[in-house]
């Protein structure tokens, strides 16, 4: 999927400054690029989330503000054991975007799940595949506290979180 929106982005730098090199496109946008996943490029991340908007304004020297996002969490932890669990409290603060929680283990033969619960207690979402990424997507009903859980269904091992939205 990140082909076309490079495409594009791509083209409405060139759009804005016809003069780029192909050095200074591949500048531009890594190093307007969000770094997200582990620390620099990675398998899961590649450079990091595209940052369209400041490619393109970085281009062609233009100013202005960027359109918000949603907001951004990276948590990296470790689970010790089969059964053993992480317990992460994450605030909706804005019903303007949809929540997403991507789950990525480290270790390959390990079975992580991912769940999220409403402070009432009651499940909204889970992802239990035995792949090494777990995803869960849900829509806020309200403003409120979740609580997210990473399980150790079998296994040991690090693991990082990424979560986005309201």
């Amino acid at each position: 999927m990140a082909t076309p929106f490079i495409a594009g982005t791509i083209a409405l730098m060139l759009e804005s400054n016809p003069s780029l090199s192909p050095e200074e496109i591949k500048n531009n946008v890594l190093e307007s690029s969000e770094d997200w996943g582990k620390e620099s490029k990675d398998i899961d991340y590649g450079a990091g989330r595209l940052q369209a908007y400041k490619a393109i304004m970085n281009a062609g020297n233009q100013r202005g503000n960027l359109p918000a996002t949603p907001n951004h969490t990276q948590i990296n932890g470790r689970l010790q054991s089969t059964r053993d669990r992480d317990l992460y409290q994450y605030r909706v603060e804005s019903l303007d975007y949809p929540v997403s929680l991507t789950l990525i283990l480290d270790n390959e033969t390990s079975d992580f799940d991912l769940y999220v619960y409403d402070s009432n207690g009651y499940l909204v979402d889970y992802s239990y595949t035995t792949e090494r990424q777990e995803n869960v997507s849900f829509v806020p009903k309200s403003i409120d506290d979740y609580v997210v859980e990473i399980y150790s269904y079998r296994g040991k091992g690090a693991y990082y979180l990424d979560i986005s939205g309201g």
